[in-house]
């Protein structure tokens, strides 16, 4: 309850994370964390993880109370998504919305964020660098 942010940084595909060898599907995470992540913004630092349709992204936001949820619909070198994540996490802390937050890395790291598919999503909208 402490902190603002969760961040899952795990092996990912398309809709999924791994714990270990097994995928969890954003439907499966959803019903784990439904309800539970009121006001937090849920960073799914994982391959291609947020590669699914806009509004399952919203529904993830709306089941799970969560501020947002915000990662990659790409594959991503770990050490760009780390410094990507590092500039992020920068911006997130000055407590702008989401969307204000997405617009202004967007434009501030335009090429990564396109590279990266940067993605977020809140109850009401989906941004996407594609």
């Amino acid at each position: 309850n402490d902190f603002p942010f969760l961040y899952l940084g795990f092996h990912g595909h398309e809709e999924a994370i791994y714990l270990g060898d097994e995928p969890v599907g954003l439907q499966q995470l959803k019903l784990k964390l439904a309800d539970k992540c009121h006001g937090k913004v849920l960073f799914l630092a994982s391959c291609s993880a947020l590669d699914t349709a806009p509004d399952d992204l919203k529904k993830f936001c709306r089941d799970t109370k969560a501020e947002a949820i915000v990662g990659y619909t790409r594959d991503v070198d770990y050490i760009e998504a780390a410094a990507f994540e590092i500039m992020l996490f920068s911006e997130l802390s000055k407590g702008a919305s989401i969307p204000a937050t997405h617009t202004a890395v967007a434009r501030r790291y335009p090429d990564l964020s396109r590279h990266l598919g940067f993605t977020s999503a809140t109850s009401r909208s989906v941004k996407a660098e594609n």
